[in-house]
């Protein structure tokens, strides 16, 4: 199941009920107006493989708890204003094979865990 809202102008936050489409595979809402933070329930859509938030205009820190995503492949969360370091937990995404960060306002180094990924495509 995917949820596709790319460039639909689209403004406000993710609700925590969120968690309720456990059957999504692929969330892109790249492309609008969202803000606030990605909601910690995004975390427990277990089947999700692709999640692409890039330029909109979400804030706080990445989820921690996106580490339960244990299908995901592709992270695409740059050009937003989300702060702080790239959670160590995220290196239990064994599947990952494509990170984009950049154009945020995170800080700190690259963690070493991401060079255990053979397959990831950092951007």
């Amino acid at each position: 199941m995917v949820l596709n809202l790319t460039a639909k102008k689209l403004f406000g936050s993710i609700p925590p009920s969120i968690r309720n489409l456990t059957c999504l595979t692929r969330i892109s809402l790249q492309n609008n107006n969202f803000y606030g933070e990605i909601p910690q329930e995004v975390g427990r859509l277990q089947r999700l493989r692709l999640l692409n938030l890039t330029y909109n205009s979400f804030g706080g820190k990445l989820p921690t708890n996106l580490s339960h995503c244990s299908q995901l492949r592709v992270l695409i969360v740059g050009h937003n204003e989300l702060v702080g370091k790239i959670p160590d937990h995220f290196s239990s995404l064994s599947k990952l094979v494509y990170l984009y960060l950049g154009v945020n306002n995170l800080i700190g180094n690259i963690p070493t865990w991401i060079g255990n990924f053979s397959s990831l495509f950092l951007v």
